[in-house]
């Protein structure tokens, strides 16, 4: 292996080792967080359920003696704030889950990597690389450093931009899940008031129950799809059609108010729309993310024609 080769290799090394530092410290920082979240919900949900059990437990004569209004109205009312308060609770226990094991495997890979042997070795290599263009007296010696150097500046960003392609194909396999299950939640329900069985009833819950589950993992993703984008050297395009903060506030806000709103109120479509317009922003910004990496290799492809050139008329 050559010196430009060494140097490439061991640029690429520090350059992961820095983003998997930042990204450790930012998962600790929302494990932290959403521990503090949990321990409130864990809280909400254990009074929701006493409260719905407590009505529900309740003798005719009492409650007319101690609350006024109908019966199942009120009961029906506490069930789905009991609902309510379980979603959110199995929401954030799925996020904690995944957090969990992103710092382990992140900790894993920093354990793996020698951090100073790495940059030790990358300053020797410098300091060759510096004696050599000196000593050099050949006037295309400092123009083929040049080129090498800019060959390993591109082929990082390629590095970056399929890192981010992959993380929103993520991002957009799991929305899929998402409208499968509420779109088959959609037919139960159809089926449901057209005077179908009870197991229509069952069967529209689970398969909302089953989108819910993936919503915590949702939000989880495009985080980290949002980081991801964070670390590309993105193109005048790209930033025009994506902003990075709408995208973190839509994992903190927008998943709370679409499921409850169509688990309480039985609004799928709503739900299913809202999904499919997210689901086509990041396919949007893929397909730019894909157009970028084409013009990066294309880069690459002509830098290193010209340093071929250079090599062979030497």
């Amino acid at each position: 292996m050559n010196i430009e080769e060494k140097l490439k290799s061991l640029k690429l090394k520090k350059s992961n080792l820095t983003k998997l530092k930042s990204e450790l410290l930012d998962q600790k920082k929302r494990l932290s967080e959403e521990n503090d979240k949990f321990e409130e919900l864990t809280v909400k949900l254990d009074k929701e359920y006493k409260d719905f059990k407590k009505l529900d437990n309740l003798s005719i004569a009492s409650l007319f003696s101690s609350i006024s209004g109908n019966k199942e109205e009120k009961l029906e009312k506490e069930k789905q704030e009991y609902l309510q308060a379980k979603l959110n609770y199995d929401k954030s226990k799925e996020t904690l889950n995944f957090l969990r094991e992103r710092i382990e495997f992140i900790k894993s890979e920093l354990n793996n990597t020698k951090e100073e042997d790495i940059e030790k070795e990358y300053q020797e290599i410098l300091k060759e690389k510096e004696k050599f263009i000196i000593s050099s007296e050949h006037k295309k010696s400092k123009e083929l450093l040049e080129i090498a150097d800019k060959i390993t500046e591109v082929e990082i960003n390629i590095k970056e931009i399929k890192e981010a392609i992959k993380s929103g194909e993520l991002v957009n396999a799991n929305f899929s899940m998402i409208l499968i299950n509420l779109d088959s939640a959609k037919k139960w329900g159809t089926y449901d008031t057209l005077g179908g069985e009870t197991t229509s009833t069952h069967i529209k819950r689970q398969k909302i129950n089953e989108a819910n589950s993936l919503v915590g993992k949702s939000q989880y993703l495009i985080k980290n799809y949002a980081k991801e984008l964070k670390d590309v050297n993105l193109s005048t395009a790209i930033k025009e059609t994506l902003n990075i903060g709408d995208f973190e506030m839509f994992a903190d806000y927008f998943f709370d108010g679409f499921i409850i709103d169509f688990i309480v109120h039985d609004k799928i479509n709503t739900a299913i729309s809202s999904v499919t317009v997210r689901k086509n922003k990041i396919i949007e910004v893929q397909n730019k993310l894909k157009s970028q990496l084409t013009e990066y290799k294309n880069k690459k492809e002509e830098l290193e024609k010209i340093r071929t050139e250079i090599i062979e008329n030497v």
